[in-house]
């Protein structure tokens, strides 16, 4: 969320945006909907997976980094 944050300031948004996710974006429009209070005017999710979809790395040596 860190990264969000810095891309909405550097183009100085500072009033409620909607957020856009296809695919895995749509877990990152709902963690940005869920940590940045406020901050969402609107949500787009289109074609996400449910639940973890990560969590199939975990026999991969990286996958705790990923999940």
């Amino acid at each position: 969320m860190r990264d969000l944050e810095a891309i909405l300031a550097a183009l100085r948004v500072d009033r409620r945006a909607s957020f856009v996710g296809w695919s895995t974006g749509v877990q990152v429009a709902l963690e940005a909907f869920a940590r940045l209070h406020g901050r969402a005017r609107s949500l787009v999710l289109v074609n996400g997976a449910a639940g973890r979809p990560l969590s199939a790395l975990a026999p991969f040596p990286f996958a705790p980094a990923a999940i």
